[in-house]
């Protein structure tokens, strides 16, 4: 078999490392770990090297900003170390969303259903911490001004530079339900077409649009695949392979009954599914990827 495009990255299963590229369940076909179903195509999708550097810049931005909005330039020499910390804390928030939304992608291995739970708390953080760190960046001189003789707080100020600092965390929370939204229609595809993938076990079928349950229909075909003596000989000696393999690294390895896709048809009336019978032994086997 061919081998599999260099720029393919593998994304192993936490408990046996199985690699589950275009998978589309919520387990793990070779030890039945339970996967969080946003986890694979988050991981599988190319990293936005472009929007990361230009939430960086814009982070940076938002301090310059606040800066310009809330000091002259003779208070800037004035800048006391209670500002400074105050812009030190509103960038740790703005730094605990870079790495979050960055990094536990590719490199954090969640269980299901705690990838929108740890962004949500990363936006809370975000904003609190912006919040906080707002409040020294204007000195109490500054926050106090007199009006007829009387003191009072520039509550504007404040309030600007708490909406400066704590932007990031307001906007991933607001797009953190909207990306699962979108994430979760793509999963009931409504217009179907084969996509290209790499040289994996399963493939994919990539669409658009909302798609209900009751469009989507599967038939079973009993009938049993095309088979060769030379396919059955790569079975049985993928399997071995494999045997051995999960015996050394001591991790559990089943022959589960699976569906393999043989067919699929868009009509008016949905999308319907032909199904066939198979294993998992044999779906190693007659999906093994060259050395």
């Amino acid at each position: 078999m061919d081998k599999p495009p260099d720029d393919h990255h593998p994304i192993p299963c936490p408990r046996c490392e199985y690699d589950l590229t275009g998978m589309t369940g919520e387990r793990c076909p070779s030890c039945g770990l339970p996967i969080d179903p946003f986890r694979v195509p988050a991981r599988s999708a190319p990293v936005q090297w472009g929007t990361l550097f230009a939430g960086a810049v814009s982070g940076v931005g938002t301090l310059v900003a606040v800066v310009s909005l809330t000091r002259t330039a003779r208070g800037l020499t004035l800048f006391d170390a209670a500002a400074v910390a105050g812009a030190l804390i509103a960038g740790a928030g703005h730094g605990l969303l870079a790495v979050s939304v960055a990094l536990h992608w590719k490199r954090f291995p969640l269980p299901r259903g705690e990838t929108s739970r740890i962004l949500l708390v990363a936006a809370c953080a975000g904003i609190i911490l912006g919040l906080i760190g707002a409040l020294p960046v204007l000195q109490p001189a500054s926050r106090l001004r007199n009006v007829r003789g009387v003191p009072v707080i520039e509550t504007l100020d404040y309030v600007l530079t708490a909406a400066l600092f704590s932007a990031p965390g307001w906007m991933l929370l607001i797009l953190r339900p909207i990306a699962f939204r979108l994430i979760t229609a793509l999963r009931h595809p409504e217009r179907a077409a084969p996509a290209q993938q790499p040289q994996t076990a399963p493939f994919l079928i990539e669409a658009s649009g909302p798609f209900s349950p009751d469009r989507l229909r599967c038939t079973l075909d009993d009938a049993r695949r095309t088979t060769t003596a030379e396919i059955e000989a790569l079975i049985e000696q993928t399997w071995e392979v494999e045997t051995e393999l999960a015996r050394l690294d001591d991790r559990p390895l089943f022959d589960a009954p699976l569906a393999r896709l043989t067919d699929f048809r868009l009509t008016p009336e949905g999308l319907e599914l032909m199904l066939g019978r198979t294993t998992f032994r044999e779906f190693l086997g007659t999906n093994a990827r060259a050395a």
